[in-house]
């Protein structure tokens, strides 16, 4: 949708930044216990689109910026320490997170949605899917 319609207006960056964390914490978690990639091909799936929408919405909101790429610099060396050298405590104190960071990440859109008395483009249906 945001890229059908050219907007993400009503998005908020900082909840796919967080649906992002948690898939990711997810993946690794699985790919680092040696699970087979059929137990966690779906959840991988919905992190690329996670991180597919996360840069949909800072392209439209204009939001491509040093402070962005920052993140993303920083995202990617947590995410190759986590599938590379991470202690097995790292992994599963992350795995733990996964679902708590999920269910935050919609704290944001929720607060944005109420200062501003609408739904935005946030739909309450859609907002335990994926992406």
């Amino acid at each position: 949708r945001v890229y059908r319609q050219r907007s993400a207006n009503g998005l908020t960056l900082s909840t796919w930044w967080l649906k992002l964390l948690s898939y990711t914490c997810s993946d690794a978690y699985s790919f680092r216990n040696g699970y087979p990639l059929s137990t966690y091909i779906e959840t991988l799936i919905i992190t690329v689109e996670a991180c597919g929408v996360l840069l949909l919405v800072a392209h439209f909101q204009r939001r491509l910026d040093a402070a962005f790429a920052g993140l993303a610099l920083s995202y990617l060396a947590a995410a190759t320490w986590a599938l590379s050298a991470a202690p097995p405590e790292a992994i599963a104190l992350g795995q733990s997170a996964a679902t708590a960071l999920n269910t935050c990440a919609l704290l944001p859109q929720i607060a944005q949605n109420a200062a501003r008395r609408s739904p935005g483009g946030f739909s309450p249906v859609t907002a335990t899917r994926p992406a």
